[in-house]
């Protein structure tokens, strides 16, 4: 073997080490998605050992919807989660009566701090990632951990599946800083020992040329990781949260649309509304035909 094919070895070698060093839990919050959890958790499956991750999942119906009204259409989603993912599922926690999103979230907290999780990445059920994506997220914050936390970016599909505008939410934590976190909040807010919220910390988006995953929620036709069509998402929201909800239904033409009220009351511009030359159809999504 000569001395350039060594070092090639060599630092393939170092490489699959740096990969492990570090244990990775991630937190994935799947209800009623039946249908779409095959194809969502292939990507991590395939990477589960080579990142050595650990495979949180939750999944219940939150209290809101049930006092609205809406049925559990969870059975399945849990039978499927018990007898088809067990070998790759390393705690799974599906309590019998409904629980908030934060207490989901927070009982994942727990497990992680027991099991010695160094850093965490919450994933819900309505976002769909490449390897590539995984991976590439996963290298930038091992360069960039000086970073307490990080936020990511989403091309966001609304209405159709056609068209997405963009969307950010708070995703991966190192969980030491601050003196560790304390406990989540409002989604995905948390809170540090040392009283700091994570809005106060050291934070960084993630630029879209590392990863822009597909979120699914509000796509007409994807009735899953919910339990009805997306007017129970507004519902949701809409009570939930103390600003409301950034889309409504439009009773007339019986479709999704900005809510302008909202993106005036929290002085927001109108979306822009992006597409894809092939489209969400040709992606995988089987649910959008």
């Amino acid at each position: 073997m000569g001395t350039e094919d060594q070092a090639n070895q060599k630092g393939m070698a170092r490489q699959k080490k740096e990969k492990k060093s570090l244990k990775i839990g991630v937190q994935f919050l799947a209800y009623n998605c039946k249908k779409s959890f095959p194809e969502f958790i292939e990507p991590w499956k395939k990477l589960k050992d080579e990142y050595n991750l650990y495979f949180y999942v939750g999944s219940c119906q939150f209290p809101i919807y049930a006092n609205l009204g809406y049925e559990d259409n969870n059975a399945s989603t849990v039978e499927m989660l018990k007898n088809e993912y067990s070998n790759i599922i390393d705690y799974l926690y599906t309590p019998s009566k409904p629980k908030k999103e934060e207490d989901l979230r927070n009982k994942c907290l727990e497990v992680f701090k027991g099991k010695g999780v160094d850093l965490m990445w919450v994933v819900d059920s309505d976002e769909f990632f490449t390897e590539k994506e995984i991976c590439n997220v996963l290298d930038y914050v091992r360069q960039n951990n000086h970073i307490d936390w990080y936020s990511l970016q989403y091309k966001n599909y609304v209405g159709d599946g056609e068209g997405w505008v963009d969307f950010e939410a708070p995703r991966l934590w190192w969980m030491n800083r601050n003196k560790g976190i304390r406990s989540f909040h409002r989604d995905c807010w948390v809170i540090y020992n040392n009283e700091k919220e994570c809005r106060q910390a050291n934070w960084k988006t993630i630029p879209k040329k590392i990863a822009v995953p597909r979120h699914m929620t509000w796509v007409a036709s994807f009735d899953e990781s919910r339990p009805s069509d997306v007017r129970a998402k507004i519902r949701y929201q809409n009570i939930n949260y103390s600003d409301g909800c950034g889309f409504k239904w439009d009773e007339k033409k019986g479709e999704l649309s900005f809510n302008e009220e909202w993106l005036k009351t929290n002085n927001k511009k109108m979306p822009k509304i992006h597409s894809d030359e092939i489209g969400i159809k040709n992606k995988g999504i089987k649910l959008c035909e």
